[in-house]
């Protein structure tokens, strides 16, 4: 933002900016320190008030808290007496039925109606038999012993207020009750799974879940077999308890405004006096635990409010819950929180007033310093920059080519130091110039040389005239150097006289530029004079290796791969001296890698072996030829063009002419190299033949 301003504005802007901040810097300090003073009692008040109410808001919840677990264990345990008198009614049941079995005849015989012949809502013994069972003389007997259990039965329902039934079912069928209820439903309670369980565990005690009874009601029952002198069941003794009673008697509706009281069976039956219609994940999660025997007291959602729930599990597999309003445990402190917070409020608001009129006078303050800077400012701008005027004058003089003048600065201060830079970059500078001139006019005259030298390469290299044009091979060739000039190169010629035979050679110098392109015309020439001299591709291929490695002080080498046609047998021969294999396609087939024996490269071993490959060509096949700057071409990912990618692209083209064949190629490795500069010299040969 100032670079396009004058010095002497930048300075005065920055000293102007620099007072600026420190005055800013000061009255904020000045403001801070003030504020805070005025503020430490209101927030040691603020403080005081916000961790009396937390602390008493979490005391009381954690007095509440335990108060109520302590009633939901006192009163789940006064749940479970009243469940343990009816386990102990069902004892006293069991023990005088077992005796009246045990004394045989020591009882006078009762007789006892059927429930057919029983006056309906009066307390009263009757029996019924299990369908499929018939009045014979032994259960006759057995009736009438089991009927002096009506003194005993008939006491316990008249003194309890929670029985609806108390039975005996015997093991041959019949079922002897007493109770106010007497609608005949034929039956067979030893179907019941209670009664099973209590013929399978005659010590225990078994209740059931709530269930809907063989009259209709919802009840539960607590059984026990009862067995003979040698332990075998002979029936059991039940009591049955209205789901209703339970709740009506058992359960007390409410334990405080706002609360309510319930026990879960081990099915997970809800039985409680206040319905649950709308009940939320949390509810049901806590049911879940509460059965599962993992929870522990937490805030649960259910008929739209937040309740506080608190549960006890008790031995008999029943569980108790007792629901607390949320909001009726943390109002009071609430609200003192409230009035708090609207004290604090009025506080803050009167501070505010005194700061307001604090900081107009802080603010008038900074006004008068910020003018007394920036008169300091302008006085110290123009000491700065009458030095830096005179030093842009002469740098001036600099840039309009006199190099003869020199910045007169005397000092030791910074624009003295920058004045004697420039006299000695002045000095400097027109050394370099000289110097400069001298290197320009060396690199234009190597530049001609390789210019020279490129069109020399190009001339070297063949071009397809009317000489080649047969009726029985069509091919195409170029070169394009990763540099001005490289070392690959191509060839093709008449190995004979009556041009029947014609020979075909790519190859690949190791390294780019000038020495390459210089080795390149070396093996270029040899490899054609060995090869019309001797018209042997493999005796050519051997001396050419032996006289390069005989000269070859600078390691270097050449890839070469030479190809024999004769034109009219169409049989092709192929000598490899350790050159990439080539496409073929034979009779109409894609292209594919064609294998060749690889032979070490020429210029590396005077004892290596050169064999030959033949392949008879019919009319439509199709050779490619190239050098490594093909198919290891990159792009901006350092990956490589390779030899699947290159495969497809020749396949997917393999109908074009030579020359459009090549275009092609040529074409997907510059797509796929993107701005990627050309590492390697690139050639190409494409071979028809026509047949």
């Amino acid at each position: 933002m100032l670079k396009n301003l004058k010095i002497r504005t930048r300075v005065v802007i920055i000293v102007v900016l620099v007072l600026f901040a420190a005055l800013l810097m000061e009255s904020l300090l000045s403001f801070t320190l003030t504020r805070n003073l005025f503020a430490q009692s209101l927030h040691r008040g603020v403080t005081l008030g916000l961790s009396t109410a937390n602390e008493s808001n979490s005391a009381m919840q954690n007095l509440t808290k335990k108060y109520l677990q302590n009633f939901a264990d006192a009163k789940a345990e006064n749940i479970n007496l009243s469940f343990r008198e009816i386990q102990n009614t069902v004892d006293n049941m069991v023990s005088y039925t077992e005796l009246l079995y045990k004394k045989n005849n020591s009882f006078a015989s009762k007789k006892v109606n059927h429930v057919s012949n029983v006056k309906m809502d009066t307390l009263s013994s009757k029996y019924f038999l299990a369908p499929n069972v018939k009045m014979t003389s032994d259960i006759e007997r057995e009736l009438f012993k089991i009927s002096n259990a009506e003194y005993q039965l008939t006491a316990i329902m008249e003194g309890s207020s929670i029985l609806n039934n108390a039975y005996l079912v015997t093991e041959s069928g019949i079922v002897y009750r007493v109770s106010k209820f007497n609608d005949y439903v034929q039956y067979d309670p030893r179907e019941k799974d209670w009664y099973k369980q209590a013929i399978a565990n005659p010590e225990k005690h078994i209740w059931t879940d709530t269930y809907v009874n063989a009259y209709g009601k919802v009840v539960i029952t607590c059984a026990r077999a009862i067995r003979n002198e040698n332990g075998k069941p002979l029936g059991i003794v039940a009591v049955e308890v209205l789901v209703s009673t339970i709740e009506q008697e058992i359960i007390d509706s409410t334990f405080s405004e706002g609360s309510f009281i319930f026990i879960l069976d081990k099915k997970g039956s809800y039985i409680g006096n206040t319905p649950i219609f709308d009940a939320s994940e949390s509810w049901y999660k806590a049911m879940n635990d509460i059965m599962n025997g993992t929870y522990q007291s937490r805030t649960v959602s259910v008929n739209g409010k937040d309740y506080f729930l608190f549960s006890n599990i008790r031995q008999t597999g029943w569980s108790f819950g007792l629901a607390m309003l949320a909001k009726n445990m943390s109002e009071p402190i609430e609200e003192l929180q409230i009035k708090i917070a609207e004290q604090i409020e009025n506080e803050r608001s009167e501070n505010n007033e005194n700061f307001r009129k604090f900081l107009l006078a802080l603010f008038l303050i900074f006004i008068l310093k910020s003018f007394i800077s920036l008169i300091f400012a302008l006085y110290l701008a123009n000491s700065m920059v009458k030095p830096l005027q005179s030093l842009t004058k002469y740098i001036g003089n600099i840039g309009n080519g006199d190099f003869k003048n020199r910045v007169p600065f005397n000092g030791t201060d910074e624009i003295a130091e920058l004045g004697n830079a420039f006299n000695k970059m002045t000095i400097d500078l027109t050394s370099y110039i000289e110097n400069l001139k001298d290197v320009t006019a060396r690199e234009q005259q190597i530049n001609r040389e390789i210019h020279v030298a490129e069109g020399i390469q190009k001339e070297i290299l063949p071009e397809i005239d009317d000489d080649f044009i047969d009726k029985k091979v069509k091919f195409y060739a170029n070169m394009i150097p990763a540099k001005l000039i490289g070392g690959d190169f191509y060839d093709f010629f008449y190995l004979n006289d009556e041009q029947t035979k014609i020979a075909f050679v790519i190859a690949d110098v190791s390294g780019k530029g000038i020495p390459a392109s210089l080795y390149m015309a070396t093996a270029k020439t040899m490899l054609k004079v060995l090869l019309l001299q001797t018209g042997d591709p493999v005796v050519a291929l051997k001396k050419a290796n032996e006289f390069l490695c005989k000269r070859n002080d600078n390691f270097m080498f050449v890839t070469a791969l030479v190809i024999t046609i004769d034109l009219n047998s169409g049989e092709c021969v192929f000598i490899n001296a350790g050159h990439n294999q080539p496409l073929i396609s034979l009779g109409g087939s894609p292209y594919k890698f064609f294998a060749l024996n690889n032979a070490t490269a020429l210029g590396m071993d005077t004892s290596s072996n050169y064999v030959t490959q033949t392949v008879n060509l019919t009319a439509g096949d199709k050779i490619y030829l190239y050098t490594d700057g093909v198919n290891e071409a990159m792009n901006e990912s350092k990956e490589l063009f390779g030899n699947e990618r290159f495969l497809n692209i020749a396949n997917n083209n393999i109908h074009l002419q030579p020359k459009e064949f090549c275009d092609s190629v040529r074409n997907a490795i510059s797509v796929f190299a993107g701005g990627t500069l050309q590492t390697d010299d690139t050639t190409m040969l494409s071979i028809n033949y026509l047949g």
